[in-house]
This record gives structure tokens, C-alpha cells and sequence, in this order.
């Protein structure tokens, strides 16, 4: 199946808006329910058709990447998330 013009829009203002939600969460400016809330109107707002499972994905690189590096690396891979 084929996605709309307006479905492309869509799909690509959430990830857009969201790449940036997921980035002030890994640089503390939010905390994680924040995430999910943001996330959660996000979608409701705009259906994407991938259901923002890239989003989600990213996330869960972002909390390991935390979780391998330890002190200067730490914040150097911080600094560096896309």
C-alpha cells in the first residue's frame, strides 16, 4: 500500500519532532515519562505510518549507548546522539 502525500507529511513531522524529543532526553532535559507523553500526543496527533517504531528503537540505542560508556566518553557520545 502505497502512503498519501499527507501521510508522508505526517510521517515526517513526528520523526522530525521526535529526533529532537529524543535528543533532549538523553541530554537530561526531559525526564523519560516526559518522553513517552510527548510521544504518546505525537502519534495521536499524527498516525504515523511506522507507528514510530524507528523512534522508540533510537531510544533504546540511546539508553545502552549510556549504559557502555562511563565518565568523558560518556558525555562525548552524549554530545554526539543523533
Amino acid at each position: 500500500m502505497r502512503m498519501t502525500e499527507q501521510e508522508f507529511r505526517d510521517e515526517c513531522v513526528y520523526s522530525a519532532t521526535m529526533s529532537h524529543v529524543k535528543t533532549m532526553l538523553a541530554k537530561g532535559l526531559i525526564s523519560e515519562d516526559e518522553y513517552w507523553k510527548i510521544n504518546g500526543k505525537m502519534k495521536a496527533r499524527y498516525h504515523p505510518v511506522s507507528d514510530g517504531l524507528l523512534s522508540e528503537n533510537s531510544l533504546l540505542c540511546v539508553r545502552n549507548r549510556g549504559l557502555m560508556v562511563s565518565g568523558r566518553r560518556r558525555e562525548n557520545a552524549e554530545n554526539h546522539i543523533h
